[in-house]
């Protein structure tokens, strides 16, 4: 049995990417969607943004270097989350129609 092999694939850097796509609807274009994932000295920054039409929403997570979330948000126009991940407790905020 090859036990170097396991060790080799999780010391092995993760590719970090970045890509654009179209979003199409009945052939016609009607939007995009972007993303990216840095890898930073603390973990991994996630983020996405897609615009369908004049909506634009976006999303950013932060991962821990195991890939455990730490925190994540989302926004668009009618409102936003906000999760932060901790022991023992977590918290989450949102915010629809500039209430929170």
């Amino acid at each position: 049995m090859n036990v170097l092999l396991p060790l080799v694939l999780v010391l092995s850097p993760i590719k970090v990417e970045s890509a654009r796509f179209t979003i199409s609807q009945e052939g016609k274009r009607i939007g995009t969607e972007e993303f990216s994932i840095v890898q930073r000295q603390d973990g991994y920054l996630v983020e996405g943004r897609t615009q369908i039409g004049d909506l634009r929403i976006s999303s950013r997570m932060e991962l821990d270097p195991k890939l455990i979330p730490t925190s994540y948000e989302y926004s668009s126009p009618q409102g936003s989350i906000l999760v932060k991940v901790a022991e023992p407790v977590s918290e989450l905020q949102s915010v629809a129609g500039g209430e929170t």
